[in-house]
Formats: structure tokens, C-alpha cells, sequence
């Protein structure tokens, strides 16, 4: 299917479960990383290179799903993450990605997570720690803040390094 660009975009029109996942839709990449099938099609994303983004990178040159950095979306004009899986053929290859795009100023699916409070003054986050980036948080005011380098606040680095006490 991926060799033949309108059925591959017909197959991505009968699985409407990703657009409840993911608000800012999903993509096809080939295996160079140019986008040849997307939802929704009013995004525009056929023809874009998404070679430099980590979600495409890491299934096209490793052959892993991932989960990428908070970045200002190309398209979509907010700050998003991605996801994705490689596309592999009969013999194991990985001839592209299948991504999933959130739109971290829209409603998603991690709100369920986020939106809570912890006690009366707490709130909850989710972090990138590879990056030191705020995902997502409880409190909107703090999405995509990066946090301080290593050194700077010994709390952020151990809760960096896994600590969840």
C-alpha cells in the first residue's frame, strides 16, 4: 500500500481511531522521511520532510517506535509532540513511519493525566527527561518549559535521574 499514495490515503481515511488519539492527526513517511498520506488532509502535510524530526528519525534509522520532543509544530503552528512506529516490508525492511501527532494546546488524550491536582496546591507534569522539557502539566502556564541544566537544582536532577519520592 505504500507504493500507491491513494490507497494508502484511503486506508488512513477507514481508521478514524487516530484521530480520536491524536488532535493534530497522523502521517505516512516513506522511508526518506516526506510525508505521502496524512490526516486530516487540510493540514497539509503531503510532501513535507519530517527527516529532521527525532519521532521520524528514530523509526526510519533505528526501527523503533518513539516518542518525540515538544517542538513548535511546522503545520500545525503550536507546540507539539509526535509518535510513531516504523513501517516495515515482507522482508523485515523498514521502508517508512506511521506518525501520531498531539497538539499540546488542544484537548487530548493526556489531559486525563494532567488535569488533576495533587492535594490543593500540587500539580502533576509530564516530563521528557532526555530533554528536560514539561510536556504537559495541570498547570498550562508551565507547558514546554524547559528545565534548568544539570546542577542547577539538585531536586530536578534526581527527579531527572528517576526518583519519584
Amino acid at each position: 500500500v505504500l507504493a500507491d499514495p491513494v490507497a494508502l490515503q484511503k486506508y488512513l481515511d477507514e481508521r478514524r481511531v487516530f484521530q480520536s488519539l491524536f488532535n493534530a492527526g497522523t502521517y505516512v513517511t516513506g522511508a526518506d522521511g516526506v510525508a505521502i498520506a496524512s490526516l486530516p488532509v487540510d493540514a497539509q502535510r503531503i510532501g513535507v520532510l519530517y527527516s529532521d524530526r527525532d519521532y521520524i528519525q528514530i523509526p526510519l534509522q533505528q526501527g523503533s517506535a518513539a516518542i518525540g520532543q515538544p517542538v513548535m509544530g511546522r503545520k500545525v503552528k503550536a507546540p507539539i509532540f509526535g509518535m510513531s512506529a516504523p513501517i516495515r516490508d515482507a522482508g523485515n525492511k523498514v521502508i517508512g513511519a506511521l506518525a501520531g501527532v498531539i497538539d499540546l494546546s488542544r484537548a487530548s488524550f493526556l489531559d486525563s493525566i494532567s488535569q488533576g491536582k495533587y492535594g490543593k496546591t500540587g500539580d502533576y507534569f509530564i516530563v521528557n527527561a532526555k530533554h528536560r522539557v514539561i510536556v504537559t502539566s495541570s498547570d498550562r502556564s508551565r507547558l514546554m518549559e524547559v528545565l534548568p541544566p544539570p546542577g542547577i537544582s539538585p531536586w530536578i536532577d534526581r527527579f531527572m535521574q528517576g526518583y519519584e519520592g
